[in-house]
């Protein structure tokens, strides 16, 4: 037996998981993968599926789809083939942007507890250990590729990243495969592309042993890992508030080490994209140095990160953007842009309401025989982060505000609900995954 066949053997005796997906790119590694997994799978009393990505980035690929379908059907593994818009290309460059499309349609159509098989060997690893020792990533980035995680709703698994891509390619030539060749892969403006056809050959030539030594380095860099990150993993419980999404600002006095840790695994927690590595003591210094009076906002690639009074708050970029006015017929529910409800009021109102964005100056009355008091006064006294004044949905009956989100609502307003049997609550956007 092969090493190739005799590694995937193992790995899928040890694994308790039965069901599995193939990440199907058509290129050598993967196609092998299909194949050497196709013929295991009877023995092994493993299921097995793939899925093709089109990232629509190059003429053929309508073609390589359709090659990877022939494959699927000549070894009766079925094929879901998806096609992705690649976006954000100028924020993350082209490989990351099409990584991200990848592993999103990827995790999308995971089933519950199902492992996602990729095909990355040990050469994969070395580069992505130099790419990221590059880019200065810390020691949990050193750690590269991980054989197993968690990912969605099921796993990620690289079963061969221990072995070496000859062996994959000798697997290859013995069962005389074909496969795609992507003429990206030859583009050397790409970085990985550089580092793999000119910068690793001349370690080769000069460190034989220069991919093994580097994936090797990468292994120690995850063995350090997994013993801290139990630790890391606790240190956000002991600064979060009752929001998770909320941070205590005294995160920022610890160790400049420690509280980059401390905001790595936060994020973590929150599914948000790390900030590049360069920018992460940045954003602790401007964090840390800003006055107690300002609003310190650091933004990055999928990502904001608020300080105000003593708390930091993480979020989206698209979720710190303000609503759009519209009108609306309150018998009906209203689904807002960005997922939130606005409940159904039948019977309340003939005319259309108002539903409309901060826009500064407005005035509520909260008791019928008080006057209206400034709405920025009750934000401030309330507590309410700036960014979030502007997300709130305004409602208005004319020049009446009559409720302010789920936080304030008008003496008159509140009556009317009472009498009519109706609460007032806005629906919370539903969360991914």
């Amino acid at each position: 037996m092969s090493d190739a066949r005799r590694v995937l053997a193992e790995f899928f005796a040890a694994l308790p998981q039965r069901a599995h997906v193939l990440a199907l790119s058509g290129g050598m590694d993967s196609r092998t993968l299909l194949q050497v997994t196709a013929a295991l799978r009877a023995g092994l009393g493993i299921r097995l599926r793939a899925i093709h990505v089109d990232h629509g980035l190059h003429a053929d690929s309508a073609q390589w789809a359709q090659r990877c379908r022939d494959w699927c059907d000549a070894l009766d593994v079925p094929l879901d083939v998806v096609r992705v818009q690649v976006t954000r290309i100028a924020e993350l460059g082209l490989e990351a942007a099409a990584r991200a499309a990848r592993h999103a349609a990827f995790a999308e159509r995971l089933g519950d507890d199902e492992v996602l098989l990729a095909a990355h060997h040990r050469d994969d690893q070395a580069e992505t250990f130099l790419l990221r020792a590059l880019r200065a990533p810390g020691y949990d980035g050193l750690a590269g590729m991980r054989p197993l995680r968690r990912f969605g709703r099921g796993w990620l698994a690289r079963p061969w990243l221990d072995l070496p891509r000859a062996a994959i390619q000798a697997e290859a030539e013995r069962a005389g495969l074909d496969w795609i060749e992507d003429p990206s892969n030859a583009d050397t403006a790409l970085d990985r592309n550089f580092l793999r056809h000119e910068v690793l050959p001349r370690l080769a030539v000069r460190w034989p042993q220069a991919l093994a030594s580097l994936a090797l380095s990468a292994a120690r860099a995850a063995d350090l890992l997994a013993l801290a990150e139990p630790e890391v993993g606790r240190l956000p419980a002991r600064h979060r508030d009752l929001d998770p999404a909320v941070l205590d600002a005294r995160v920022l006095d610890l160790p400049a080490g420690t509280a980059i840790a401390v905001l790595k695994s936060w994020l973590r927690e929150l599914a948000l994209p790390l900030p590049p590595a360069a920018s992460l003591r940045e954003m602790l210094r401007q964090m840390r140095d800003a006055r107690a009076d300002r609003v310190p906002q650091v933004q990055w690639p999928g990502g904001v990160l608020y300080r105000y009074r003593s708390r930091l708050y993480a979020t989206t970029p698209a979720s710190s953007a303000p609503l759009p006015a519209c009108d609306w017929l309150a018998q009906a529910p209203l689904r807002l842009p960005d997922g939130r409800v606005l409940p159904a009021l039948p019977g309340l109102f003939d005319a259309p309401l108002r539903v409309a964005p901060r826009r500064g100056g407005e005035k509520i009355r909260l008791h019928a025989q008080r006057p209206r008091r400034p709405l920025r006064l009750l934000l401030q006294e309330y507590g309410v982060p700036p960014w979030q004044r502007a997300q709130l949905p305004y409602l208005w009956q004319g020049d009446t505000l009559l409720a302010v989100g789920d936080l304030f609502l008008d003496a008159a307003f509140a009556e009317r609900l009472r009498d009519a049997g109706h609460a007032w609550r806005v629906e919370s956007a539903p969360q991914p995954g």
